[in-house]
């Protein structure tokens, strides 16, 4: 790809991703002052589920579509394999809800989200159909329309019924609309049609397998974030919890730029590795981590100027009381950020046990740590539980970088002929 092109496609996916999110961090503000704060207490439920069901309907399968430079599977494959997985992780939702033995309006809350949440993973990976063919700037174009119908439609019906469970099936069905455009456009834009005679179980399998090291640690990667809310609302309560996402979910942009960024960056880390270009993949790595340190610590200081006041301006005084968790958030979600670029990274290294192990230590810190942090430091021990275990995560996987890309640079210097 032309670096022009791979400018157009990530200045475009990074508005598109940046539109979604920001539209969701504002459906959670809406929920807020329009609906309750226990309503957002529900919500943010409703979000630790389907960030747990996402990872099964997901299965990292657009980061191995991305990174498969080789074409081992086709276009179609990556496409009815999501469709499948996609209604599985339907039922995985559901049954985790009755496994936390939730009341059944809450679980109707969270199965309605998931409709929505299910919509994004068919979206997304007709999208990575369009990225397969350079033209992932399309994508950011309908996610961005996404984004503000969703907020649009969400708020109108919030502010008209006061009901979480009518916003979110108007929600949801904003999802299922965009999801058929996103199938038009790249039937469309690059004439794609799915291969369904060509398709079996067999291939499934085959899919499945080359993606399940990666699957295991987005499972790891999205059960770590959730752990301490999780923790906390069987301490207290959702009303509690309500508020502190009320203020942590605006962090979540900046998750949302590390992760729009790297996904058009994984084929360029892919090819470089697979050339054996030590000294470019380690700049370009260089560059890339040091961005978006330098991105989290300016986002950092502009809390510690404007925390404060944002949060009045958006919440009111009803928020205020809680403020002071506000930077413990921004730098927890910095080092989830932080976790994105490093373990896509490895992902594209093909290094998938190794990424495993790193996620599977810091979810068994943060396991260990989430109770007695949120008992001790209460609504901070959230955030800070985070710090500690995705900072070993983050610390381990630079350290793998750098020695497996130096190991496959000696592998390559001795065995010559292997690249004849």
């Amino acid at each position: 790809m032309k670096k022009g092109a791979l400018g157009k496609e990530l200045i475009w996916n990074l508005i598109g991703q940046f539109a979604y999110l920001f539209g969701l961090w504002l459906i959670t503000v809406f929920t807020t002052k329009f609906i309750s704060v226990e309503a957002q207490g529900v919500l943010t439920l409703a979000l630790v589920a389907s960030n747990i069901a996402m990872s099964f309907g997901n299965y990292y399968l657009r980061l191995r579509y991305a990174a498969d430079v080789n074409n081992e599977h086709s276009d179609s494959d990556y496409v009815i394999s999501r469709f499948i997985l996609t209604g599985i992780s339907f039922l995985i939702c559901f049954g985790y809800c009755l496994a936390l033995q939730y009341s059944w309006s809450i679980i109707a809350a969270i199965m309605i989200y998931y409709v929505y949440k299910g919509t994004e993973l068919v979206s997304d990976i007709y999208q990575g159909v369009l990225q397969k063919h350079s033209k992932l700037y399309l994508g950011g174009i309908t996610l961005t329309i996404k984004g503000l119908f969703s907020v649009g439609i969400f708020a109108a019906i919030a502010v008209l019924t006061k009901s979480l469970i009518w916003s979110l099936i108007g929600l949801s069905l904003v999802g299922i609309a965009m999801a058929l455009v996103d199938i038009f456009v790249a039937k469309k834009a690059v004439g794609f049609r799915i291969q369904w005679r060509a398709y079996s179980w067999k291939t499934l399998k085959s899919v499945l397998i080359s993606c399940f090291p990666l699957f295991v640690l987005l499972l790891l990667s999205n059960v770590l974030p959730s752990l301490p809310r999780i923790f906390f609302e069987k301490i207290y309560d959702t009303e509690q919890l309500g508020y502190y996402s009320s203020i942590a979910n605006i962090a979540v942009l900046i998750q949302t730029v590390a992760s729009a960024v790297m996904l058009p960056l994984v084929p360029r880390f892919a090819k470089l590795h697979e050339q054996k270009e030590k000294a470019g993949f380690l700049k370009f790595t260089g560059l890339v981590v040091f961005v978006a340190i330098a991105f989290c610590s300016a986002v950092f200081l502009g809390v510690v100027w404007l925390g404060d006041w944002a949060l009045k301006l958006v919440y009111g005084d009803i928020i205020m009381p809680y403020a002071y968790v506000f930077k413990g958030a921004i730098i927890a979600t910095s080092f989830t950020a932080m976790v994105t670029v490093v373990t896509q990274i490895l992902g594209a290294m093909g290094k998938r046990k190794e990424t495993m192990i790193a996620a599977a230590l810091g979810l068994a810190i943060c396991a260990a740590i989430s109770y007695p942090m949120c008992q001790g430091l209460y609504m901070d021990g959230m955030s800070y539980a985070l710090v500690i275990a995705e900072g070993v995560e983050v610390a381990l996987c630079l350290v793998l970088i750098v020695v497996l890309e130096n190991k496959n640079c000696r592998v390559s210097n001795e065995n010559p002929e292997s690249q004849e």
